[in-house]
């Protein structure tokens, strides 16, 4: 699909009919399962992505309010962070197939001060990521994306010794909307890709910038 994909309905029903297919369907039971739990509305894991195959994952902060309008956590979501994940991920030579798209806090929080969760919102959404990644046999990398995911998980991952784990800048207007931390990004989810199918250092840095990159306001 192309970028921004889900701003049609009919994308947006195209993945829907794909959930009960293997690779997704025990996540979606398992999302199913804590929207019960916590009493809330969780947009869905996208079928185009690895699901329960997924060697690496990619852990944002929260859902935005177009992934609420198309009930999807996707690169394919009409607003400018998503599109940048996906141009950051395709730039990195990501195979789609080896990915999943989650967040610490996997419920819409609101806007303003109400999207910062508290620290009791945060360390239940750790222990919710710690049931979705035992749901993940092939998972080796998990990339905390942004500074609510890096300071919410990063040393309890670690900790367990079960994955790599590093971080990301998030693809926000404040990074992509500047050269030089955009380009930091790209780095960032170059040097994820390395650590997944073992690259070296010269193939993170001999590289042309994401091409065609115009910063465009979601």
């Amino acid at each position: 699909m192309p970028e921004r994909a889900l701003a049609s309905v009919t994308a947006q029903q195209a993945k829907a009919s794909r959930l009960s297919q293997p690779h997704i369907v025990r996540l979606e039971e398992y999302r199913e399962t804590v929207g019960r739990r916590v009493s809330k509305d969780l947009p869905r894991f996208d079928p185009d992505d690895g699901g329960t195959h997924a060697r690496i994952a990619f852990v944002l902060e929260s859902p935005g309010p177009k992934a609420v309008d198309t009930a999807f956590i996707s690169r394919e979501n009409p607003d400018f962070s998503a599109t940048y994940m996906r141009r950051f991920l395709e730039d990195a030579e990501i195979a789609r197939k080896d990915t999943l798209l989650w967040n610490i806090v996997p419920w819409y929080l609101g806007k303003g001060d109400a999207a910062k969760p508290t620290k009791a919102e945060r360390d239940q959404g750790y222990a919710l990521l710690v049931e979705l990644l035992d749901l993940l046999p092939r998972l080796q990398v998990v990339v905390l994306v942004g500074g609510v995911s890096q300071g919410t998980a990063k040393s309890r991952l670690e900790s367990t010794g079960k994955y790599v784990v590093t971080t990301a800048y998030h693809p926000s207007p404040r990074v992509c909307n500047s050269p030089s931390r955009r380009r930091v990004a790209q780095l960032h989810y170059r040097a994820a890709a390395a650590l997944l199918y073992g690259r070296g250092v010269d193939w993170i840095l001999d590289r042309e910038d994401i091409a065609g990159a115009q910063t465009k306001t979601a």
